[in-house]
């Protein structure tokens, strides 16, 4: 299964920086719930009040989450940086060049 996953570092770093920035937008856009008693002729301010304040709660929620996967591909991508590094500093140079000689 190891060799269907095939994530481009470009893919990465495009959806971290969406993550990034969806995060923003919704702290950012996120609006205080009036206090006040809302009144209506047909007593569905309540309602409307509870919706609001989920609708908030959501906003900040889906900020959260954005932010924290965000930051989970930022250490994909050192993760994937540093095995790199490894992988190239564990093989010598004459490898490369000449190949296994199998």
């Amino acid at each position: 299964m190891a060799d269907q996953l095939n994530i481009k570092d470009d893919a990465l770093e495009a959806g971290g920086s969406g993550l990034v920035s969806a995060a923003q937008v919704m702290a950012q856009s996120n609006r205080v719930v009036p206090p006040d008693a809302w009144e209506s002729l047909t007593g569905i301010g309540g309602g409307v009040r509870r919706f609001l304040r989920g609708l908030q709660t959501g906003r900040l929620a889906l900020a959260d989450a954005a932010r924290t996967a965000g930051g989970e591909v930022a250490g994909v991508m050192r993760e994937s940086s540093a095995l790199d590094a490894l992988i190239a500093n564990s093989l010598y140079s004459g490898f490369a060049v000449r190949g296994s000689g199998r």
